[in-house]
């Protein structure tokens, strides 16, 4: 028992590394991408074409759907979350890994809530601009 309590608390705590160190590499790209298209359409701004509409309808699509994908990931994001904080203290060892798994995924959580927040942003600005 203890060997498999071993095992679970080493996988968890491998898991939670690799998730920290996605987690920066993701936000840095999540913000230069939304900061370019953010000044992509200020540019559109200046420089309109007479129609443009369907280049807009499908950044309009891609966003949406971007936002409701990671609205539902989310949510399973949020349920993988409660099952490994509700596992049972069986030592000290497993009782950190769990902690430092549940600090991963609330930080991949506030990703998404930024990813979702940053799409809501540029949905508004779109509208604005048909």
């Amino acid at each position: 028992m203890r060997k498999i309590i071993k095992l679970s608390s080493d996988d968890m705590e491998r898991y939670a590394e690799i998730i920290e160190s996605q987690i920066k590499i993701t936000s840095i790209s999540r913000k230069e991408a939304f900061n370019a298209l953010s000044k992509a359409l200020s540019l559109y701004v200046d420089f309109k074409e007479a129609d443009n509409t369907e280049n807009f309808s499908n950044l309009e699509k891609s966003l949406e759907t971007m936002r409701d994908t990671a609205g539902v990931t989310n949510e399973k994001l949020y349920g993988f979350r409660e099952v490994i904080s509700n596992l049972p203290r069986l030592t000290i060892e497993l009782n950190k890994s769990k902690q430092k798994a549940v600090k991963a995924l609330n930080e991949v959580l506030e990703e998404f809530d930024a990813m979702v927040q940053s799409a809501n942003n540029i949905l508004k600005i779109i509208i604005e601009l048909k």
